[in-house]
């Protein structure tokens, strides 16, 4: 096996590669908004030099959303892992044996254990890395929602985590995709693994959330997880 760092990076441009080949020769139209800005903020040295993370938040409407989404981006995004997204993802749905475990710890994925709250390993780990200038994805309804109105499902608490225990406030992104659920519809004829071409998407990066308001509650927020 090769060192985890060369394993890392190779699966991660590989994936990000056939992320882009399928939106170029799969769908029917691709549509992306705001993606310079999200590079920009996310390839900014100032940001990174002062261990200001990102949290990106996306509505979730199909099992590809990721990796898909991360097609729209710039290749040179994946050449580096300091502005390579991390992620969650449910121990019960991508980490179901060690080849899989295998394959999405090296794709910076981490293992989240449904019924552990919010004080598990996993969010304090994505904490750390925030506090590093890390950029790090989720999709907070902790689930796939194929509601065809724009309403969301109660977010998760683990995002108020992420904010407020992070060193230095992040940058919170908003995401917003459409079309993706046309890729994996639900209900969907055998084979079921296989995705649906033609679809018709976009994904429109927002930008970042004042979160400013909820300052003063960062410092609580960290004192009541320090060691007594």
């Amino acid at each position: 096996m090769p060192p985890a760092g060369t394993a890392s990076s190779s699966i991660v441009r590989l994936v990000a590669a056939l992320s882009r080949q399928f939106l170029a020769l799969g769908c029917r139209r691709v549509r992306v908004l705001g993606s310079d800005a999200f590079v920009r903020l996310l390839t900014d040295p100032q940001r990174a030099r002062e261990g200001r993370g990102i949290v990106s938040l996306a509505n979730h409407i199909s099992v590809l959303d990721e990796p898909l989404m991360w097609g729209t981006l710039p290749r040179s995004v994946f050449r580096h892992e300091r502005t390579v997204r991390w992620s969650l993802g449910a121990s019960d749905i991508i980490f179901k044996n060690e080849l899989c475990r295998w394959f999405f710890h090296r794709g910076q994925t981490w293992e989240v254990v449904r019924g552990q709250g919010i004080y598990q390993p996993t969010i304090n780990h994505a904490i750390t890395r925030l506090g590093a200038g890390s950029w790090v994805h989720i999709f907070p309804e902790g689930r796939v929602n194929l509601s065809r109105s724009t309403r969301l499902r109660r977010f998760k608490w683990g995002i108020s985590r992420l904010i407020l225990e992070a060193p230095t406030t992040p940058y919170v992104v908003p995401i917003w995709l459409t079309g993706f659920d046309q890729i994996m519809p639900e209900p969907r004829a055998p084979p079921r693994w296989r995705p649906r071409l033609g679809a018709d998407i976009s994904v429109a990066f927002g930008a970042p959330v004042p979160v400013d308001p909820f300052s003063p509650g960062r410092a609580p927020a960290r004192e009541s997880r320090a060691p007594r």
